[in-house]
């Protein structure tokens, strides 16, 4: 009978405990390198949320600098919702200017926003990592100036107020409009102090005045309420005469523009008639207030669709 032999399993424990600490050395790698992704990828999350909340902060080139409160807080909302729900928490401090580099007749500030962020990890002294990171925009925007009226130009305004009543509603919007002569043409911060469109001008101009256009609104805005007042008054091509108008009335024009968008009667521009065929508007060629001439007009006086006049 043939003997079997003996298995030392001494002579294999060598091996299998080198084996062991290789399979743990690769493990605690793998781990390491896991954890070291997981960070990178919540760094590059923190980071990039972190940009938009600057970029949100920070209203840029046409806007005064200020911090845009709206966006602000609809990022802290989203912070919040993520401490809720979310594995990592976020810390979220105010936007500061660190740096003044304006100069005359413009605002240059670099603002600064410092975003913290704690993420657990499966290794570590306490479970956590924190993670600070910091994004920086460049608010640079031209002040608008205001613009002094020339020797002409104050001629112009006063002939037209010296056919008014101080007490009507045209004549009030013309002593409106001045102070923002040479204020920057802008529909998006048409609101803003310093900036005006077409029809937020001649609504900021009428505003004083319970004979008024509304305190916010567009240029179908001021006509419709001059149709519904009984103010508006059709322009005739051929028929009209710019002898028919009067200082402060409502200027309405056509524009293309308006027209291919479907805009009912294609109105695309709105103005404050001054007399002598002197009109003041927000003119976006112009990019700014300005006092021009009638006929300089887009579309001249035979673009005109209407103009409107409160009573007296």
């Amino acid at each position: 009978m043939r003997k079997s032999k003996k298995i030392d399993w001494r002579k294999g424990a060598g091996s299998v405990i080198i084996g062991m600490f290789i399979v743990l050395a690769c493990f605690s790698v793998a781990l390491i390198m896991m954890e070291h992704g997981n960070l990178f990828r919540q760094t590059t999350k923190t980071q990039m949320l972190s940009d938009a909340i600057a970029d949100g902060a920070t209203v840029w080139a046409q806007t005064p600098l200020s911090v845009d409160e709206a966006q602000l807080n609809t990022m802290a909302a989203k912070i919040a919702y993520a401490n809720q729900y979310g594995s990592t928490s976020y810390s979220l401090y105010n936007p500061i200017i660190t740096e003044d580099l304006s100069r005359d007749s413009f605002t240059d500030k670099l603002v600064t926003v410092h975003l913290d962020a704690r993420t657990p990890l499966l290794i570590g002294r306490d479970g956590y990592a924190d993670i600070k990171v910091g994004s920086q925009v460049r608010a640079l925007t031209q002040l608008p100036n205001q613009v002094s009226l020339t020797d002409e130009e104050i001629q112009i305004i006063a002939s037209a107020l010296n056919q008014l009543p101080s007490d009507s509603a045209q004549y009030k919007a013309i002593i409106n409009s001045l102070p923002m002569m040479g204020w920057i043409y802008s529909q998006q911060y048409r609101w803003v102090e310093g900036y005006r469109d077409c029809s937020s001008f001649v609504i900021t101009s009428f505003r004083t005045d319970e004979r008024n256009y509304g305190v916010s609104g567009y240029s179908q805005t001021i006509m419709e309420i001059a149709r519904s007042n009984g103010w508006f008054n059709a322009w005739f091509p051929g028929f009209s005469s710019v002898d028919d108008l009067q200082p402060g009335d409502v200027l309405y024009w056509r524009g293309q523009w308006a027209v291919d968008e479907g805009r009912i009667s294609g109105l695309g521009h709105v103005g404050i008639y001054l007399g002598d065929g002197k009109i003041i508007h927000s003119s976006s060629s112009a990019g700014r207030v300005v006092i021009t001439n009638i006929f300089g007009t887009s579309g001249g006086s035979s673009g005109l669709i209407g103009y409107s006049r409160q009573p007296i």
